[in-house]
C-alpha cells in the first residue's frame, strides 16, 4: 500500500482559491445593513472613486479569473466572468449611473 501526496501545486492553488473567495466577499458582501437584511461589498464604494476605483474593482475582479483559470473552471464560465467585468467596467465608468449599478 503507498500513501499517495498531493500534487505539488496542491496547497498553492488552494491559498489563491481561498484568496479569491475573501477578495469576492469583501468586493460583493462584507458589510451588513443591520435589520434589513441587505448587504453590499466595498465595490460600489471604491467605484465612486473616479477612475481609480473602477480599474481597482475590475483588477481585483481579474485576478479571480486568473484563479479560475488556474483551478480549471471550464472556458465558457470564464468567458461569462470576463463578459461581466466587462460590463461592470463599462457601466462603472459613467458617473452616478456606474455607482448606482454597482450597489444593485
Amino acid at each position: 500500500m503507498t500513501i499517495q501526496s498531493p500534487a505539488p501545486n496542491a496547497g498553492t492553488v488552494r491559498g489563491h482559491e481561498r484568496i479569491a473567495e475573501q477578495i469576492a466577499h469583501l468586493l460583493d458582501d462584507a458589510i451588513h445593513i443591520p435589520a434589513t437584511g441587505l448587504r453590499f461589498g466595498i465595490d460600489p464604494l471604491i467605484g465612486m472613486v473616479p477612475l481609480i476605483g473602477d480599474f481597482l474593482a475590475t483588477l481585483f475582479g481579474v485576478s479571480i479569473v486568473f484563479v479560475a483559470h488556474r483551478l480549471g473552471v471550464p472556458w465558457s464560465v470564464l468567458l461569462k466572468m470576463v463578459k461581466n467585468l466587462a460590463i461592470n467596467g463599462v457601466l462603472g465608468a459613467i458617473p452616478i449611473l456606474g455607482d448606482v449599478a454597482s450597489f444593485w
